[in-house]
């Protein structure tokens, strides 16, 4: 017998949805058009990635290119 999946928010933002399934407990990430699928293990993990991330993101500077990046010209 197959399940109906019934997706609960878990956040929403201007970029991204996240829902998980109330039965399974999938976790849906949607960008746009794209949605990738994961378990909540995962999306932990991910959270932390991109945590990290955005922590280098205000400590580092921003550099932007003057010529064309390398590999490129």
């Amino acid at each position: 017998m197959s399940e109906i999946c019934r997706h609960r928010t878990l956040a929403r933002g201007p970029l991204a949805h996240v829902q998980q399934c109330t039965g399974c407990g999938c976790v849906s990430i949607h960008f746009g058009a794209t949605t990738v699928r994961v378990d909540a293990g995962a999306l932990r993990s991910i959270a932390t990635v991109l945590h990290d991330a955005t922590a280098h993101l205000s400590v580092e500077p921003v550099t932007r290119w003057t010529t064309a990046p390398p590999g490129t010209a």
